[in-house]
């Protein structure tokens, strides 16, 4: 019921919204040093005359475990909760302060679309359902839909407040406007895999951090039993569900290799194709063929087994990362001509060579400074980045520019509903209630 809810149209325009900015905002007002009210009632919390009610606080539940499931731990879903919820009690307090208004037909056209077919007519019998699924009363759905709408509100009024300037714009975009010629100097780690020596016991700790990577996927396969008589076939099915050891006739792997199955088989492996479980089947010279499904598996081998595999990956690693380490001496050597590396030249936008050295802003702006010389490590050693020319380019795509201008828009709405909270998280602009009492029930 709540999948399907949560997947119409004004979730997305409603309750995720909010979500945006929970990690950015809420918990720092919400848990931060004073500025709380504990106390206790028939409410979650209350923020000046509006209040959170325990049937919301139980619905915002549900919706953070349908969508975070086990990834997230219940205290934190149930602090994510109430910090969703406060934001909208906030952003509608200041609604109502500033004389915002949500109308009574305002809520039912609200209703009406999200409770009506493809076609766009109101099926009252869904709305029912669902009131009667959530165990609230339309009274109350409709003052969550008031409260949710006037916060929205608030929110379009703030962000109809911002703009997007072009200095700012043009910043975001100095990835895909400026073009770089370049001379890429790579130094690999091979040749320096003296500078390591490996031990045992290191060794071994290493591969228990990494055994998951040898894992082997095992097929599934098909144990085959016989039996002479109906008696002796039952017995030998009850043995096996309870978990004996015997030894099957035949095992039959289920992969790509199979060997041919023999005639007096096939019956009994498409029994088994179907359930997948145990099934048994009468041979023509009147014995019995009991199957058993048995699923794939994994399988790690063992460190002797990989050890020579262990070893090269470990060299590699740890030279990376001694390379990394000593990338200001190995660089110099390099730029000598002591070390010779692989060498590219050519022209490239600076978003691309961003992405594939994971240059940082502050990289490419050491570049616009003058600097000509950027040291990088690489996933196989290091590399030295000339910079031969800087060339800025106007010619950009204007969906382009208009996606970074809502981008950049966008931050200066969320930096602007920051700074309401913090203002009414400071200055005590209301009184906020959270009852902790009936939040530790949950």
């Amino acid at each position: 019921m709540f999948r399907f809810v949560y997947g119409k149209t004004w979730i997305s325009k409603v309750f995720l919204a909010i979500l945006a900015f929970v990690f950015i905002i809420g918990t720092a007002v919400m848990w931060g040093p004073g500025g709380l009210n504990f106390g206790g009632g028939n409410f979650i919390a209350k923020v000046g005359d509006i209040s959170i009610t325990p049937k919301e606080y139980i619905l915002e539940l549900n919706r953070l475990n349908n969508l975070y499931g086990s990834k997230l731990p219940r205290e934190q879903i149930k602090k994510e909760a109430l910090n969703n919820l406060l934001l909208t009690a906030i952003f509608a307090y200041l609604a109502e302060k500033n004389h915002f208004y949500v109308a009574e037909d305002e809520i039912r056209d609200f209703i009406k679309r999200q409770f009506s077919d493809k076609k766009g007519h109101f099926q009252p019998q869904l709305f029912e359902n669902y009131l009667k699924a959530l165990k609230i009363t339309p009274q109350e759905f409709e003052n969550m839909v008031r409260i949710t709408l006037l916060a929205n509100k608030y929110k379009r009024a703030v962000y109809s407040t911002t703009y997007a300037n072009q200095p700012t714009v043009e910043v975001f975009l100095l990835p895909f406007t400026l073009q770089l010629e370049v001379e890429v100097i790579k130094l690999s780690y091979e040749g320096f895999e003296s500078k390591i020596s490996v031990n045992e016991k290191d060794l071994k700790e290493f591969y228990n951090s990494i055994k998951d990577r040898f894992a082997l996927e095992e097929p599934p396969k098909v144990e085959v039993f016989k039996a002479n008589t109906p008696e002796e076939a039952r017995r030998l099915v009850e043995s096996i569900k309870e978990g004996k050891t015997i030894q099957p006739y035949k095992v039959i792997p289920l992969n790509n290799d199979t060997q041919r199955v023999p005639k007096e088989l096939i019956p009994l492996m498409e029994k088994l194709k179907n359930s997948k479980n145990i099934a048994v089947v009468k041979t023509d010279k009147g014995e019995y063929l009991i199957g058993i499904y048995k699923s794939g598996k994994k399988r790690i081998p063992s460190f002797a087994e990989v050890r020579n595999e262990v070893i090269e990956l470990y060299k590699r690693l740890k030279t990376v990362e001694w390379m990394h380490s000593h990338i200001e001496e190995l660089a110099a050597k390099l730029l000598s001509g002591k070390y010779k590396g692989t060498v590219e030249r050519g022209k490239v936008v600076a978003y691309n060579l961003m992405e594939n050295f994971h240059l940082s802003p502050e990289d490419l702006f050491r570049i616009l400074a003058g600097e000509t010389l950027i040291k990088v490590p690489t996933p196989d050693g290091i590399a030295v980045i000339k910079v031969l020319s800087v060339e800025w380019k106007k010619d950009i795509s204007p969906q382009l520019e208009y996606t970074y201008s809502l981008t950049v828009r966008n931050s200066f709405y969320l930096k602007k509903l920051q700074e309401v909270l913090n203002y009414v998280y400071r200055n005590g602009e209301v009184e906020i209630k959270v009852n902790k009492q009936l939040l530790e029930a949950f």
